[in-house]
């Protein structure tokens, strides 16, 4: 590339030189991720987006998801030896031999020889165990964008102990909740979180053991809301290790894993804010008015939603009283103007359709268990779709009223300290 910046007019005007200026030495680039990780240039560039004037409306104060994933060291296992030095020495060669049979490796007593601050970690029982790190995020459940990062070393309580840690900063005593898988539904991590006044809305244990939540969580509509919205998080883990490279790291330590890391944050917020942008605006007000939100449900204007419609409504004066009626009519401003629809899947497993000789019946077995369905809500605005939900289950009047506050709009209008409100 330095090659190029030399006598290439592009490469040249790209990098702002001029045509006599001259070009740096190969060297500097050796200096330049050093100075990176120190000035946590990826961190700088994470607030600045949610920082964002075009931002900060997208973003939910007060309900939050949080989860953490393994990330695979640049180390190999057979790096992973004694920290006393005992142990078989290394074969000749590039590629050595070993055998761990009967071998009890432990992170106490062993360290990786390539990256010492890779620890040996696994997903679940069952699965090979590998040198990793450990990615936290904290998610906004309006949008499904990041707000807090953290990467530690992966240990058995990593997710729990970085929890509130990036949590104490986006706490709002008595309205902030998070959602969180079985993992997280420990005494310890549960007491932390109403500590600093967060809700903790943990998937709970049902088998084996008891769970550090109880009834006066789980009975509130928000509880199951928050439980759907929260496996959303698992597309920023999926995006960072399928399209971002975060699958296996590509350098060694915790500090420029964690820089990696937090960039990786950074470009899915950006990836993400196109989509997230479309429902923008919806529920803000002008001058010192609430908020409003003009809501429409087609269900239920019209419950069989038949296309036939009463003879009378052709008669003259029929005709005429409904002409006058829609005139009386206020017109709604079309940007803040949502219709509300639902969809429901069934989930029985069961076939509607086979084939039977003439004269008998088409018998087929249904799995037991599976009669259940799965509940599509969504909104349309003048700018598009907004809003979608996933619901395991039928929609009902909580659920109904759980999506709207904290899926559709956020009802609260707090003003900033320049005066004009904004959404909380």
């Amino acid at each position: 590339m330095m090659e190029q910046v030399t006598y290439n007019m592009l490469f040249r005007w790209f990098v702002g030189l001029s045509m006599d200026a001259a070009v740096w030495d190969v060297t500097v680039f050796t200096k330049n991720p050093e100075r990176l990780v120190q000035d946590d240039i990826a961190r700088a560039s994470f607030q600045a987006v949610l920082a964002a004037p075009e931002v900060q409306p997208l973003l939910s104060s007060d309900h939050f998801s949080v989860d953490g994933t393994l990330l695979d060291a640049w180390a190999s296992i057979k790096s992973f030896r004694p920290k006393d030095g005992s142990g078989k020495p290394p074969a000749q060669g590039r590629n050595d031999e070993r055998d761990f049979h009967g071998e009890k490796r432990r992170n106490e007593t062993h360290a990786s020889t390539t990256d010492p601050d890779a620890r040996l970690a696994r997903k679940s029982n069952g699965q090979a165990a590998k040198l990793c790190y450990a990615g936290h995020v904290v998610m906004e459940n309006r949008h499904g964008l990041v707000v807090s990062e953290a990467t530690t070393l992966a240990t058995g309580t990593a997710e729990r102990d970085a929890g509130p840690a990036m949590m104490a900063p986006l706490a709002r005593r008595g309205r902030t909740t998070l959602g969180a898988d079985k993992n997280h539904d420990t005494q310890g991590f549960v007491a932390a979180m109403r500590k600093i006044g967060v809700t903790p809305h943990v998937a709970q244990h049902k088998r084996g053991r008891s769970s550090a939540i109880d009834g006066r969580t789980t009975r509130h509509a928000g509880y199951r809301v928050s439980q759907v919205i929260r496996k959303r998080i698992e597309e920023v883990f999926g995006w960072g290790k399928e399209v971002a490279g975060l699958r296996r790291m590509r350098l060694c330590g915790l500090a420029r894993v964690g820089w990696v890391f937090t960039l990786r944050a950074t470009a899915y917020n950006l990836v993400r804010l196109p989509e997230a942008g479309g429902s923008r605006g919806m529920g803000t007000a002008s001058g010192s008015r609430r908020a409003r939100c003009v809501v429409s449900s087609t269900a239920a204007a019209s419950a069989s939603k038949k296309t036939a419609h009463a003879s009378e409504q052709e008669r003259p004066d029929v005709a005429t009283r409904r002409e006058a009626w829609f005139e009386t009519q206020p017109d709604p401003d079309p940007q803040r103007l949502v219709f509300i629809d639902e969809t429901g899947a069934s989930t029985k497993m069961a076939r509607t359709r086979g084939r039977a000789p003439r004269g008998e019946r088409c018998r087929a077995p249904v799995p037991h268990g599976h009669w259940k369905i799965t509940t599509f809500t969504g909104a349309l605005r003048l700018s598009g779709m907004t809003a979608p939900m996933v619901l395991d289950g039928p929609m009902n009047g909580a659920a109904f009223v759980a999506y709207v506050e904290q899926v559709l709009v956020c009802m609260a209008v707090t003003k900033q300290a320049t005066g004009s409100p904004a959404l909380c």
